[in-house]
């Protein structure tokens, strides 16, 4: 695997103190809903947890955007269809004025992932990793079943639509996938 170019917010570590799940998950490159049903043998439900539309106050270098574009941040949690139980958490930010109408409108007015969406309009991307690390779950700890002192896994990712920077996400995956995920004194060995 290849270590990807680091950001300054993400601390990055040795791979191979994780699980080789972990791994894949790590270099799958864009969204892993399909990835995830595949290994789960369940099909994903997504539960939003939040979207919102409106202008940037400042710039956001990542996305090539200057203030005032127009970006939708959305919130989701994905879900075992049968076991209701959560395996993803993602924040994504999206430049909504660099997809198509149809693309908006499915990303705007349905429960599909992303990766659905783009599957399901035949939409042409390149991946970039921007970072990995392990965490705390804080905050989203609880929204995966765990404690807020937890360790998650986590990655964040840009992909590109017509050369242009759409979708900055951010990912933590749950335990309940079977990830290995080291402590920080284990990981410091």
């Amino acid at each position: 695997m290849s270590t990807p170019r680091k950001q300054k917010h993400l601390h990055q570590f040795d791979p191979r103190v994780v699980s080789p799940l972990s791994r894949i998950l790590l270099a799958a490159e864009g969204t892993v809903t399909n990835l995830l049903e595949a290994y789960l043998l369940e099909p994903m439900d997504l539960e939003k947890l939040g979207q919102t539309q409106r202008r940037l106050a400042r710039p956001l270098p990542l996305l090539g955007l200057p203030r005032g574009a127009a970006i939708l941040d959305r919130e989701i949690l994905l879900v075992g269809h049968e076991t209701r139980a959560p395996y993803l958490y993602a924040v994504s930010r999206i430049a909504l004025d660099h997809l198509d109408g149809k693309v908006r409108d499915t990303l705007l007015g349905t429960q599909k992932s992303l990766g659905k969406i783009l599957q399901e309009h035949r939409v042409e991307t390149t991946w970039e990793m921007l970072g990995y690390q392990i965490k705390k779950a804080g905050s989203v700890g609880p929204l995966l079943g765990l404690s807020t002192g937890a360790p998650l896994l986590q990655r964040t990712y840009r992909i590109s639509v017509r050369g242009l920077p759409t979708f900055l996400i951010t990912e933590e995956f749950s335990p309940h996938l079977g990830l290995s995920v080291p402590s920080r004194r284990d990981r410091s060995r």
